[in-house]
């Protein structure tokens, strides 16, 4: 594959299809002699490279290897040289080459993986990212954007401005038992070893959003996973208890020192759920469909166990499944991009559910489905009806059409408790409301779930009270 092939079908892949640019309704045709012909499709959401077959475009495009060349160091003379003839433009709607040199504006972006891992670089990443720990010291210069915020300098400066979610826990435990509390309140509790997390920073600083948006874009991830940014603090000697988790995170330890010991998972290949071991023989967060232990560990494997010692400027990869433990050596702050990790189970699921529930039939009640005697028979023999039908509607699905699809996501987030898994923003009043000696303060709590928005407390009971939600 050319050099040229390659920006194509992979880097512009990329970058036009996790939606980056705004979508038009157009279809661009990029011939360069002695490389390709390609077909950008802009009208689809989200918008798709690939390699042209022969379809119809709104706008065809000719240029040479040279001149792509100088284009990518200057995308802004794609006029100069259309007018010098070294780019040709056809088609009914020439104006939507316009799209194409927006998508080249993109690409001269630096990798973010690069700026990350630039010592063992790219490759190194993404051919070990999903079946081991991946870390090295990542060079200051690129990191000037994240390294740049002032209120990441330590945790007192980030405390003094920080107005999303946070919570608090003790020593060694997980944040499955943190609690919540406000900004003021957790100043006060540094003055006792403690492990603090900071929910969805992105939201409050923006140089955190392009990098999470394009991180999830070059490690492969379809554009809908959910994806965050999170901040970790831990006192010395504080830190998490051994687990593994079905996400995937990529650290970067930005204060204090703190250790990491690793062990690969050999009771559960490629877990759906997160298992947390605790005095009382383990806790299991959502479900476990694969869960074939004899017994539930009680202790953290030793056999693989490996030892990263994070420092400011160690980055790290941690995929999903690896059993972890961390400690602090010295008052430690991380940053955390976050991301899920879909499986070809779960796309597959949530590709069926949205072929189902395109039909009437199957979206109709389960009427019967929990009753005995005649009605349970008449049940049984409706699903019965329905479920022979699914080798034909499975057949039908293709893959390129599911990777497409923007709701392709975690299949078993429905069934998860909490149902709102993802931590709330946080809006701590500064001032007692008016009725204030009659009832107690209320908080907003926006919960993060599908863009939706619900004040939650004291002066809500009354207008909720006898609703069902």
């Amino acid at each position: 594959m050319t050099w040229v092939a390659r920006m194509f079908e992979q880097e512009l892949a990329a970058v036009v299809t996790h939606g980056r640019l705004s979508p038009e309704r157009s279809t661009i045709r990029v011939d360069v002699p002695a490389h390709g012909v390609w077909h950008l499709d802009y009208s689809s959401l989200p918008p798709v490279c690939a390699t042209d077959t022969g379809q119809r475009a709104d706008c065809s495009v000719r240029l040479d290897e040279a001149t792509l060349t100088e284009l990518l160091g200057r995308p802004d003379r794609a006029a100069e040289f259309k007018q010098a003839g070294r780019i040709t433009v056809s088609g009914e709607r020439v104006e939507a080459v316009s799209l194409l040199w927006e998508s080249l504006v993109y690409l001269r972006k630096p990798s973010r993986l690069h700026c990350l891992f630039e010592p063992i670089g790219v490759d190194r990443v993404l051919s070990g990212w999903t079946c081991e720990p991946v870390h090295c010291h990542a060079p200051v210069g690129p990191l000037l954007e994240l390294l740049g915020i002032p209120e990441l300098v330590d945790v007192r400066s980030l405390l003094g401005v920080w107005r999303g979610a946070l919570a608090i826990h003790h020593g060694s435990s997980d944040t499955s038992a943190a609690r919540p509390l406000p900004a003021p309140a957790a100043l006060k509790a540094l003055r006792r070893p403690c492990n603090l997390s900071f929910e969805h920073m992105e939201l409050q600083f923006a140089p955190l959003r392009p990098w999470l948006a394009q991180l999830g874009a070059e490690l492969g991830l379809p554009p809908s996973v959910r994806r965050k940014c999170l901040g970790y603090f831990s006192s010395r000697g504080c830190g998490t208890q051994p687990h593994f988790d079905d996400n995937t995170n990529i650290v970067l330890q930005l204060q204090g020192e703190k250790h990491w010991q690793f062990a690969p998972n050999h009771e559960v290949v490629n877990p759906s759920f997160r298992y947390l071991v605790g005095p009382n023989g383990g806790k299991l967060m959502g479900l476990r469909p694969e869960l074939q232990w004899r017994s539930r560990p009680t202790v953290m494997p030793g056999a693989g166990r490996t030892t990263i010692v994070a420092r400011p400027g160690t980055v790290l990869v941690v995929p999903r499944g690896w059993w972890h433990t961390t400690t602090a050596e010295a008052d430690s702050l991380a940053l955390n991009f976050w991301f899920t990790s879909p499986s070809w189970a779960g796309l597959a699921l949530q590709a069926l559910a949205n072929r189902l529930v395109s039909e009437e039939r199957w979206r109709a009640v389960a009427q019967g489905a929990g009753a005995t005697g005649e009605s349970r028979a008449t049940a049984v023999e409706q699903f019965d009806q329905l479920l022979a039908e699914l080798p034909r509607l499975v057949a039908e699905l293709k893959a390129d059409a599911v990777f497409l699809d923007s709701r392709a996501d975690d299949p078993f987030a429905q069934f998860r408790w909490p149902p709102f898994a993802r931590a709330p923003l946080i809006e701590w009043p500064t001032a007692p409301e008016p009725n204030a000696a009659a009832k107690p303060a209320s908080l907003v709590v926006r919960l993060m779930r599908r863009g939706s928005a619900r004040r939650v407390g004291a002066a809500d009971d009354e207008r909720h009270r006898g609703t069902s939600s």
